[in-house]
């Protein structure tokens, strides 16, 4: 199968328990991406912190997730088999990383 590629021009939110990811055998975790073209508007104090990619708790994420904008924020007891690219990364407890 051929890579695969999703341009979101907003935020993404995952809610807790979200799957984000290609179907059980049919590409690899790094034939998947999910570009993020949100940027933080405004200018108030922290602003650029505030997230533009959030996964929600006990989640599981197998692509390779870009926000360059932004901040990616991966809640508690998340795992994550792919590549994360973000102006900022934000990693709960218990969250699991593994660059594939």
């Amino acid at each position: 199968a051929d890579p695969c590629e999703l341009r979101i021009e907003g935020e993404l939110y995952a809610g807790k328990r979200s799957y984000i990811g290609p179907a059980e055998g049919s590409v690899a975790p790094a034939d998947v991406e999910l570009f993020v073209q949100a940027r933080p508007s405004g200018s108030a104090p922290g602003l650029e912190l505030a997230p533009t990619a959030v996964v929600g708790p006990r989640s599981t994420v197998r692509a390779r997730l870009v926000a360059p904008y932004g901040t990616v924020w991966l809640k508690r007891e998340t795992d994550v088999t792919g590549t994360l690219l973000g102006r900022h990364l934000r990693i709960g407890p218990e969250v699991s990383v593994v660059k594939n």
